[in-house]
């Protein structure tokens, strides 16, 4: 996967897409027998760290795999000597005990089939092993991991990491970071949550356009600029922009002024964070544009009712969000396009 960056050619996270790895991929187009098979739980980890942990998104997971692979001591002051950003001692312990829960597949869950019921469960406990372990401070291999450990899988894991952190350190821009996350940088909900410190990526349908996270230190927001036409009307918010620094936007249907979520909006401290994310349309796929945190304009708030079918109609809050920071022409212009 380096060498595809480094030749500035092809998107090496095409062939995750295509393949779930770049092992994968690697399977399906060489004669066989010409790529030494993996354990098939390596080859799982490689799926799984390819998509959602050495994605070129975190700083943390990579800095840990680059330093555990070249034999260098991985504890949260290593992270806080080698973070681009904060080095503040509550952040990088926040950051290192995400990344460690990410490293081990215990953030994004998926679903599997047991006694006959479909549950949902970390990729890591399906996976039936611990990858990572904290010792005296500092991350190392897990056990479980060592006694399946090869040198293919070791090969496959540099490539993997060295990529990731040549794409992580192309795409870093101090002046447009904000707690996690890089200003007009594409993320899915999961690269969200896990940016933000989450413990767990929660589960689609319970997010919606927006969730307050447990702690209630923030309140990530999901707009898709142009909805579907065949989608349900109790969805089907008029979010748009007024300019590119202030958004008109719709609470979830059904909410009132007196909504818990309505009442943290008006009551948001200094904080508190509301980031926004913004996809132009779901033909975009998955990922949204963060395009910085926003703030409730504070007289903005109102209830309304939004029609539905059968001639009926629910109530919704109404009110406008000001970005911190303006929207860069182009993008705006695509987006409201």
């Amino acid at each position: 996967m380096l060498d595809f960056v480094e030749q500035g050619g092809r998107d090496p996270y095409s062939f995750v897409r295509q393949k779930k790895s770049f092992y994968g991929f690697s399977k399906s187009v060489e004669n066989e027998g010409l790529v030494p098979q993996l354990d098939s739980r390596l080859e799982k980890i490689l799926e799984a760290f390819s998509k959602y942990v050495l994605n070129g998104k975190y700083f943390e997971e990579i800095e840990i795999v680059a330093r555990l692979l070249q034999g260098m001591p991985s504890g949260v002051a290593d992270l806080a000597a080698a973070s681009p950003w904060s080095s503040k001692e509550a952040s990088v312990k926040a950051r290192f005990k995400a990344a460690v829960a990410n490293l081990n597949l215990e953030f994004r869950r998926e679903q599997v089939k047991r006694d006959g019921k479909t549950e949902l469960v970390t990729i890591g406990e399906n996976l039936g092993m611990r990858l990572f372990q904290v010792e005296n401070d500092r991350v190392v291999f897990h056990q479980d991991l060592l006694d399946v450990w090869t040198d293919v899988f070791a090969e496959q894991l540099a490539d993997l990491c060295a990529a990731a952190g040549r794409i992580f350190h192309k795409n870093l821009d101090l002046e447009f970071y904000s707690g996690g996350l890089i200003r007009y940088r594409k993320y899915d909900r999961g690269d969200v949550f896990r940016s933000l410190l989450w413990d767990e990526n929660p589960v689609a349908q319970n997010v919606g356009g927006y969730l307050i996270s447990p702690d209630r230190s923030n309140c990530p927001i999901f707009v898709t600029y142009d909805k579907r036409d065949e989608i349900a009307s109790t969805i089907k918010y008029e979010d748009a922009f007024i300019d590119p620094q202030t958004l008109v936007w719709f609470s979830k249907s059904k909410r009132t002024l007196d909504s818990p979520e309505i009442k943290y909006l008006r009551d948001l401290d200094s904080e508190q964070r509301l980031p926004l994310f913004v996809k132009k349309s779901d033909d975009e796929g998955i990922s949204f544009y963060y395009l910085g945190d926003v703030v409730p304009v504070k007289d903005s708030f109102t209830q309304e009712s939004m029609p539905i079918e059968g001639g009926k109609s629910v109530s919704v809050v109404k009110l406008l969000f000001r970005l911190k920071h303006s929207v860069p022409e182009a993008l705006y212009n695509y987006l409201v396009a």
